[in-house]
């Protein structure tokens, strides 16, 4: 698989441990997803993804860095604060 990420054909998207920074530190290694990169703008900007899963069943799509802070992006949901989200947002909101 590593020819075909070097080809630049595929990107890894890793777990994290953590939804946090540093986003490289929190990564899980053998842990990922394979996406084409054909997958836009983040695979175009050059960054590396990150995806933040539980056994919980708790998901986020994509965890990025960005000026500095940790963003979540949700692509699944068409209205609203998507489902994961707001699971997440109760979570860290109960251990602060």
């Amino acid at each position: 698989m590593k020819w075909i990420e070097d080809a630049g054909i595929i990107s890894r998207c890793y777990n994290l441990e953590l939804p946090d920074l540093p986003l490289d530190g929190n990564a899980i290694s053998d842990i990922f997803k394979v996406y084409m990169n054909d997958t836009g703008l983040f695979v175009k900007m050059g960054r590396k993804l990150y995806y933040y899963h539980k056994d919980s069943g708790l998901e986020i799509d994509f965890v990025t860095r960005y000026q500095g802070g940790c963003y979540l992006v949700e692509v699944k949901s068409t209205t609203g604060m998507p489902k994961a989200l707001k699971q997440f947002y109760h979570i860290q909101k109960n251990t602060m």
